[in-house]
């Protein structure tokens, strides 16, 4: 599940097209409540570009047009942070 909500942390980005959003890059605070099933919830900046985008998405009723690509940043707040770089972490 991913919930855009508001939070102080800019360095994260929501990549999007007319279509919607199709990549998350995780970095500082923007990752929270980590779920034992997978799922986290992504916290978008107040008037962040492309956070419609990212809500359009997920509101779609095709799972398969729901896929959202996941990287998560070294600066990353989180046990699931790599240590260093930029690390793909699936759909």
């Amino acid at each position: 599940m991913l919930t855009p909500t508001n939070t102080d942390e800019t360095s994260h980005a929501i990549t999007a097209d007319e279509n919607g959003a199709y990549a998350i890059v995780l970095s500082g605070n923007c990752e929270q409540n980590l779920l034992p099933n997978g799922s986290f919830q992504y916290h978008a900046l107040k008037g962040e570009p492309n956070g419609f985008m990212l809500s359009k998405t997920m509101t779609k009723t095709d799972p398969e047009e729901k896929v959202v690509r996941v990287l998560r940043s070294w600066r990353l707040r989180s046990k699931l942070a790599p240590k260093g770089g930029v690390r793909y972490d699936g759909l």
